[in-house]
């Protein structure tokens, strides 16, 4: 499939790139069509070749990370953790996104909760996920994994502490449906 899609765009793949575009987690033809047109834009130069590669499995990875915590799975979650979990410099960032989405899913929940809708258009791929998140939380489990959040926040900014066992009682505290501590 992968030489297929690579053909169907014009674009020679090695095969070191193939055995990476094989080792994509979770393995799709979409995802591996998205990897190939970015191999399409940037060319022939090897080290932006690369680069670009594994720009999209880190960021593949993290994707997968935040849905396993909104979903509350904590297997999806804890498969990806070890992507980031040693790099603060990383962490932060997944940390802000992750807040960002927390919030967007507190204004879900409040619209569900109080029946109004709001005025802002949201991204249909946004909405069609922060819909789907919904359904695994309540505000006060939500109020939990924002605590957890926050303590993760204080603990990386404050005392530089490594990151593992943070994420890990996270992962284990979020996933625990209806749980409170």
């Amino acid at each position: 499939w992968i030489d297929y899609l690579a053909k169907r765009r014009g674009v020679v793949v090695t095969a070191e790139e193939r055995m990476t575009l094989r080792g994509l987690d979770p393995w799709s033809l979409e995802l591996v069509d998205s990897e190939l047109s970015k191999l399409e834009l940037v060319g022939e130069d090897p080290s932006l070749r690369t680069e670009v590669l594994l720009s999209g499995i880190d960021s593949q990875a993290r994707d997968e990370f935040i849905d396993g915590l909104f979903i509350r799975n904590r297997a999806k979650s804890l498969k990806h953790v070890h992507h980031f979990h040693q790099d603060i410099d990383v962490q932060l960032p997944i940390l802000g996104l992750i807040s960002w989405n927390l919030r967007q899913l507190k204004l879900i929940l409040i619209e569900k909760e109080t029946r109004t809708r709001s005025t802002e258009r949201r991204n249909p791929y946004l909405a069609s996920k922060l819909d789907r998140w919904a359904r695994a939380w309540n505000m006060e489990d939500l109020q939990d994994f924002e605590q957890g959040l926050f303590d993760i926040d204080f603990a990386l900014k404050n005392t530089r502490a490594i990151g593992e066992g943070l994420w890990m009682n996270l992962i284990i505290d979020s996933t625990q449906a209806g749980a409170h501590r």
